[in-house]
């Protein structure tokens, strides 16, 4: 279902790109109950299954317009690409991890999101400090979320590294 339409989509168990399988695949490892699979959905944000909002899908779909699977990580630079703005995305590279000091409410951070086998950076701003392991990150039109420490980088601009190749 996509929203309150059907959709079919074929299936071809060795393409690694195939939504339906990796779609099956999902679902043996994620399984819902028959009683409640209307109610569970399909894309979560966290582990307690909260749903992704319309800004996290259109924020990682902006940054899979910007590559194929044929792309390195440092070809991810592109400025654009189908009409889609880095800038706009939220997508950066990470620099140096941030050191104990420099985690605090406010500070800007490059944190790693996996976008099928590649890993991309998407800047955000602390937004409180819960632990000696965590903190909560904001990212631009989005409710904070909960980001281990180890997972904090200083942001560096696309187009920087794009000027270093």
């Amino acid at each position: 279902m996509f929203g309150d339409k059907p959709i079919y989509l074929p299936f071809h168990p060795t393409d690694p790109c195939n939504a339906a399988a990796r779609l099956a695949r999902l679902e043996l490892q994620f399984p819902a109950p028959a009683n409640q699979r209307r109610h569970v959905p399909l894309f979560v944000s966290d582990a307690a299954g909260t749903p992704m909002s319309h800004a996290v899908v259109d924020t990682i779909f902006a940054a899979a317009c910007l590559t194929d699977a044929s792309d390195s990580e440092d070809d991810l630079a592109s400025d654009t690409a189908d009409g889609c703005l880095v800038a706009e995305s939220g997508m950066c590279d990470k620099g140096a991890p941030l050191a104990p000091a420099e985690v605090k409410k406010g500070a800007l951070v490059a944190v790693p999101f996996a976008l099928g086998s590649h890993h991309v950076h998407y800047s955000g701003t602390i937004s409180a400090v819960t632990s000696s392991t965590e903190v909560r990150v904001a990212f631009p039109g989005e409710r904070p979320w909960l980001i281990a420490r180890n997972r904090l980088f200083h942001v560096v601009s696309l187009d920087d590294t794009a000027d270093d190749a």
